[in-house]
């Protein structure tokens, strides 16, 4: 993962409504991200395509993602943006 990822809020893509987006800087991709509870638990819902969409938010650039597995309190670092 490169610094150029960004993560965009709430919004809805034809008939996809998500509640976050990693999408790249370039308006390549983006993964949709449903939150699964208030505690920004968000799990992946589906790869959009970019290329041919006129407009898609901005984002702010992404700090940090973690992965914690579901049966333990083990907390993998994907991505952190102060050691890339």
């Amino acid at each position: 993962m490169s610094k150029n990822v960004r993560l965009t809020n709430k919004g809805r893509s034809l008939l996809l409504d998500y509640d976050y987006a990693l999408r790249t800087r370039r308006q390549v991709l983006a993964l949709t991200l449903i939150d699964r509870d208030d505690r920004f638990h968000a799990i992946p819902q589906s790869l959009l395509n970019l290329h041919k969409m006129k407009k898609f938010a901005q984002g702010e650039p992404v700090i940090k993602i973690e992965s914690k597995k579901f049966n333990s309190n083990e907390v993998e670092v994907l991505f952190d943006r102060s050691r890339n």
